[in-house]
């Protein structure tokens, strides 16, 4: 009990969550006039890299809507109104952090307007076990991390607390410390130290 007890208070790592709703992000007016008379439409996943303070710093597409003017809009209303509370590492200090997510664009008149949302995504570390308990074929865990300069896990934690889940936590952070991660610059080339979220799935060798 005390060694799990003592997983949970080892690190406090705060994750930078939206302060205004992302589906007021973007309005109709922000629809391209060019993109609308060419009736184009579809859905853009992006990343958002927040800085310290809370505010966008880098915008990546990662799924192209079709468009690229769409895909250009979404960032520029990503610039001009995302908003975040920062994310704080295991000391409270402000520190950067990511955000995935989805716009789709349709048309003014349709009845979905562009809207912002987390998209649903894949487990980022996948591990095969002999077993898991209750007899699970598949158990995914998440994990909050801090990553350093040199793209290294430095603090673990669990993003679920629940008793049954720990161990496999623990497990998932410690392949996630073995781990040599890309890392994301600034605009002077320095890597930027942040915090992230991983889903971890373990699954069984007889599936």
């Amino acid at each position: 009990m005390t060694a799990l007890f003592s997983f949970l208070l080892a690190a406090t790592l705060t994750m930078s969550t939206p302060s205004t709703s992302p589906a007021g992000w973007a309005l109709e007016s922000d629809y391209p006039a060019s993109a609308k008379q060419r009736k184009e439409t579809g859905s853009v996943e992006f990343l958002l890299v927040r800085s310290p303070q809370g505010r966008v710093s880098q915008c990546q597409i990662m799924q192209s809507s079709g468009s690229s003017e769409l895909d250009q809009r979404t960032c520029e209303v990503m610039y001009a109104r995302a908003s975040f509370k920062p994310a704080t590492d295991e000391n409270e200090n402000p520190t950067s952090g990511f955000y995935k997510g989805r716009f789709t664009w349709t048309l003014p008149g349709q009845p979905r307007q562009p809207t912002a949302r987390k998209p649903e995504r894949p487990a980022d570390i996948l591990l095969q076990v002999k077993a898991l308990p209750n007899k699970a074929k598949e158990i995914v865990v998440g994990i909050r991390t801090r990553i350093d300069e040199n793209g290294k896990v430095a603090v673990c934690e669990p993003l679920d607390d629940a008793p049954d889940r720990l161990k496999l936590a623990n497990v998932a952070c410690a392949q996630a410390k073995a781990l040599n991660l890309s890392t994301i610059k600034d605009d002077a080339g320095n890597p930027i130290p942040m915090i992230r979220t991983f889903g971890v799935s373990f699954k069984t060798n007889n599936q």
